[in-house]
C-alpha cells in the first residue's frame, strides 16, 4: 500500500512537473509577442482581425509599446478595425489582401500612428468617407509601403462627401497635422463611380497632410477632384511618383473642377518631381483646379516634375485658377500639352501667376484651342521674371498668352514660337495678346519668333506676329527685346508690335522707352510696329498709338528692299496716331494725323509730374503730363537687380532679396 502510493505520488509530480515544462514553453514563446518585429501578432482570419482591432478592443485602448502584426492569409472583415488613443501599429501583409466589408478598413484616430507594408488592402464598394482608410485627429499617422489600396466600387454611397480610398483630417486651429505619407511602391486606386461630391482616391480636411513619396494615385472619378481634393488649411507634398487619370464630372450637382487634384480655402500643393498627367475635368482644370479663398500662403508652388496631357471641357487644360487668394508659383518643372478652350496650358480669373523658371510648352495640335495655347488670363495679374514659354498655338488669340483685364508683367524670360491660326486682322497676338483694359509692362525678357497666320493662308488676313494691344489696353516697354516675328497673308500687319484701335470707343496705345524691336517679315513687307483700326476691315474709326520716345527699331530685311524704311506701319485713312522711323537715321518719313515721334516739341506741354525711383527689377524714370501727347516718361535709371542671401535646407534652394524682400525658391542640384 505505501508502495502504490510512493508510485502514485511519483507519477503525479512527473506529470505535474512535464506541464509545468509545457506551460513554460508556450508561455515563453509568447512572451513579447506583437512587441517586436521578428514575433509579430500573427493575423489569419477576420476574427483575429476583430479580436485586436474591433471596437473598444485592445487597440482601441493605449498600450504602452508599439505593436507589431502580420497578415498570414487573406481575409475579409465585416467591420473597420480602430487604432487610437496614441497607438502605434506596424502591420506587415505579409504579400496577402484584406478584404473590406460596407465600411472602411481602418480608422487612425486621437494622435495614432498606423504604417502598413506590402499586400493590398481593399474594399468592395465602402460607402464612408474614406473607403478605405480614415486619417483623424492631430498628430495621426498613416504610412502605406509597397500597398495597393483600391475601393472597387460606390455606387450605392449616399452623400458623402469624398475620400474614395483616403480621408484625413485634424482640427486645422493646431500646427499638429494628420499626416499620410504614400512611399514607394504604393498604388491608390480610386472609387470610379463619380458619385463622390469630392476626392474619388483622396481627401484632406483641417490642416491634415499627404506626402506621395513615390507612390501612384490613379483612376478616381468624382464631382470635385477625380483623385485628390483638399480642403481648409490642407496640404500635399509630392516628391516622386505620379496622380493621373482623375476624372472631375459635371453634373447638376457637381463641378467637374480638378480631374486629378482640386485643392480649395487655405490648402497648398507643392510638387518638386513626379508627375500629375491625363485628368481629365469636364469643365476646368484638366489637371489642377485651385480655388483659394484665404491665406497669404495657400496655392500652388511647382518647383519640379511634369504636369502633362491634362484636358479640360472649358478652360485650363492642365491649371485652372480662381478667386483672389490664389497664387500659382512656378519656380521648375515643366508643364506641357494641356488642351483646353481657353488656356491650353493654364487658365486664371481674379487670381495671380508667377512664372520663375518653369517651361511651359504648348500642345502640337490645336484644333480645340481659341485664345492663349499655353497662358489665358482674365482680370488677373501675371508676373514673368524667369522661365520659359514655348510653342503655344491658338485658333484666334493669344497663341502663347493670352491677357484681359489684367495686368502683365515680364522682368525676364523668354516667350517664343508661339502662333495664331486666325484669318482675320482683327484677331492675332502670335505670341501675346493684350486685350480690353489690360495694362503690359515689359522691362526685360525676349518675345520672339511669333507667327500670326500660322498655317500661311495666303488669302487670309493677320496681324501681330509677336504682341498684339487691343481694346483700351496701355503697353508701355522699357526693355527687353521684341524678335524675328512673320506675318503671313493677303493683309498683313505688324511683325512685332500690331497696335489696334477696335471701334471709335478704344485706345490702345503703346509706348517706347527702351529695349529693341527687331523683326522679321510680313507678306507685303509691312514691318516692325503696327498701328492699326477697325475701319481696315469694317469702315468704323478706332485709335491705336505708338509713342516712340526712346529705344531701338532694327531692320532686319534683305538689303534690296526698297521698304526698309517703313519699319513702322500705319493705315493713314483712319485718322488716328501714325509714326514712321527710318533706322538709318533720316527722321520721320511720312506725316499723318499728329505725327511725331517722342514728345511734342512744345516745351508748354510737357510738365514733369513725378519721380519713380528704380527697384531691383524695374526702371526709374520721370513722369511728364502734355495735353497734346498724354501722359509719358523719361527712364533715369536701369534696374538695381537683387541682393541675395541664398540658403539650402532639405534639398530646397531659397533665395531672398535682402532689400525688396521678394523670396523665390529652386531644387538643389
Amino acid at each position: 500500500m505505501k508502495n502504490s502510493k510512493k508510485t502514485f505520488l511519483l507519477i503525479g509530480g512527473i506529470v505535474l512537473a512535464v506541464a509545468l515544462v509545457i506551460v513554460g514553453f508556450f508561455a515563453l514563446r509568447n512572451v513579447g509577442a506583437g512587441k517586436t518585429a521578428d514575433r509579430p501578432v500573427k493575423i489569419g482570419s477576420g476574427l483575429d482581425f476583430n479580436s485586436y482591432l474591433g471596437e473598444g478592443k485592445k487597440l482601441s485602448q493605449s498600450q504602452a509599446e508599439p505593436v507589431y502584426m502580420q497578415l498570414v492569409a487573406d481575409i475579409k472583415i465585416s467591420a473597420q478595425g480602430f487604432i487610437a488613443a496614441g497607438n502605434t501599429v506596424y502591420f506587415d501583409l505579409n504579400g496577402h489582401t484584406i478584404t473590406g466589408g460596407a465600411n472602411r478598413a481602418f480608422s487612425v484616430r486621437e494622435g495614432a500612428s498606423l504604417t502598413v507594408t506590402g499586400g493590398t488592402v481593399q474594399t468592395d464598394g465602402a460607402d464612408a468617407d474614406g473607403g478605405v482608410f480614415a486619417v483623424e485627429g492631430a498628430g495621426s499617422r498613416l504610412t502605406l509601403e509597397n500597398v495597393l489600396a483600391a475601393n472597387a466600387d460606390d455606387s450605392h454611397i449616399v452623400g458623402r462627401v469624398g475620400g474614395g480610398v483616403i480621408f484625413a483630417n485634424s482640427p486645422g486651429d493646431t500646427d499638429n497635422s494628420a499626416i499620410v505619407t504614400l512611399g514607394e511602391g504604393t498604388k491608390i486606386v480610386g472609387s470610379v463611380s463619380g458619385l463622390r461630391r469630392g476626392g474619388g482616391s483622396i481627401m484632406l480636411n483641417g490642416n491634415a497632410q499627404l506626402h506621395i513619396d513615390g507612390a501612384t494615385v490613379t483612376g478616381g472619378k468624382a464631382g470635385i477632384a477625380g483623385n485628390i481634393l483638399l480642403d481648409g488649411k490642407s496640404a500635399m507634398y509630392m516628391h516622386s511618383g505620379a496622380v493621373t487619370g482623375g476624372v472631375a464630372v459635371s453634373t447638376s450637382e457637381f463641378t467637374g473642377f480638378g480631374g486629378n487634384i482640386n485643392g480649395q480655402s487655405m490648402s497648398q500643393v507643392h510638387i518638386f518631381s513626379g508627375s500629375v498627367t491625363n485628368g481629365k475635368a469636364e469643365d476646368c482644370g484638366g489637371n489642377i483646379y485651385m480655388g483659394n479663398t484665404a491665406g497669404a500662403d495657400a496655392g500652388l508652388y511647382i518647383y519640379g516634375g511634369t504636369v502633362e496631357k491634362g484636358l479640360a471641357e472649358m478652360e485650363g487644360g492642365n491649371i485652372y485658377a480662381t478667386e483672389k487668394a490664389t497664387v500659382l508659383r512656378l519656380y521648375g518643372g515643366e508643364l506641357t500639352s494641356g488642351d483646353a478652350i481657353m488656356g491650353g496650358n493654364i487658365s486664371i480669373h481674379n487670381a495671380a501667376l508667377e512664372l520663375r523658371g518653369s517651361k511651359l510648352v504648348g500642345l502640337d495640335n490645336c484644333d480645340n484651342i481659341s485664345s492663349g495655347g499655353n497662358i489665358y488670363a482674365e482680370k488677373s495679374t501675371v508676373s514673368i521674371y524667369d522661365g520659359i514659354v514655348d510653342q503655344g498655338v491658338a485658333q484666334r488669340q493669344g497663341g502663347n498668352i493670352y491677357v484681359t483685364d489684367t495686368e502683365l508683367n515680364m522682368y525676364g524670360g523668354t516667350v517664343t514660337r508661339g502662333g495664331t491660326l486666325t484669318a482675320e486682322v482683327t484677331l492675332g497676338g502670335g505670341n501675346i495678346y493684350a486685350g480690353k483694359a489690360s495694362r503690359f509692362n515689359l522691362y526685360g525678357g525676349e518675345i520672339s519668333g511669333g507667327i500670326a497666320n500660322y498655317q500661311n493662308d495666303k488669302e487670309a488676313s493677320a496681324a501681330g506676329a509677336n504682341v498684339m494691344v487691343a481694346g483700351t489696353t496701355f503697353m508701355q516697354m522699357f526693355g527687353g527685346t521684341i524678335a524675328d516675328g512673320t506675318v503671313h497673308g493677303a493683309i498683313s500687319r505688324g511683325a512685332g508690335v500690331y497696335v489696334y484701335g477696335q471701334a471709335a470707343k478704344y485706345n490702345a496705345v503703346f509706348h517706347m522707352y527702351g529695349g529693341t524691336i527687331s523683326n522679321g517679315l510680313t507678306d507685303n513687307k509691312m514691318r516692325g510696329m503696327c498701328v492699326g483700326s477697325y475701319s481696315a476691315t469694317n469702315n468704323d474709326t478706332g485709335f491705336g498709338t505708338a509713342r516712340l520716345f526712346d529705344g531701338d527699331i532694327l531692320y532686319t530685311g534683305p538689303a534690296d528692299d526698297a521698304n526698309k524704311v517703313y519699319t513702322i506701319h500705319g493705315n493713314k485713312t483712319s485718322g488716328r496716331d501714325m509714326y514712321l522711323y527710318d533706322p538709318q537715321g533720316m527722321g520721320l518719313v511720312g506725316k499723318y494725323s499728329r505725327t511725331t515721334v517722342g514728345a511734342c516739341k512744345d516745351a508748354t506741354h510737357n510738365t514733369a509730374t513725378g519721380e519713380v525711383t528704380a527697384t531691383c527689377l524695374t526702371h526709374g524714370y520721370t513722369t511728364y503730363h502734355c495735353e497734346t501727347c498724354g501722359d509719358w516718361c523719361k527712364i533715369t535709371a536701369e534696374p538695381l537687380g537683387h541682393t541675395l542671401e541664398t540658403t539650402t535646407e532639405n534639398g530646397l534652394v531659397t533665395h531672398k532679396c535682402t532689400v525688396c524682400e521678394d523670396i523665390w525658391y529652386e531644387i538643389e542640384k
